[in-house]
């Protein structure tokens, strides 16, 4: 990817969490998972590098699910994961902090 198409990606936080903070019936705190749900614990993510207990409770939670659906979803440039790869590949993840 070029810094530009990487750069469209990351903006894809934002864009939800504009989006759902104005819906009447969408809370503040789920509009904040959209936001930092590629931020990780080591602060190794993004839009805003977060890291620890500055990434809110929730936003955590949908990053694994995030993680979990695209390992076991195919994609072009890798193969698909079954779901007990997927729970082993994010265990080891957290034990090394990355989620």
């Amino acid at each position: 990817m070029t810094e530009e198409e990487k750069e469209i990606v990351r903006r894809h936080t934002y864009l939800g969490f504009e989006l759902l903070r104005r819906q009447r019936n969408i809370s503040l705190f789920s509009a904040h998972c959209a936001l930092q749900h590629h931020e990780r614990c080591d602060g190794n993510g993004y839009p805003r590098a977060l890291s620890g207990d500055d990434i809110h409770e929730y936003a955590r939670i949908v990053a694994i699910a995030d993680v979990f659906d695209a390992l076991t979803s195919a994609r072009y440039h890798r193969r698909q994961y079954s779901p007990h790869e997927a729970a082993e590949y994010l265990s080891r993840r957290r034990r090394r902090s990355r989620l």
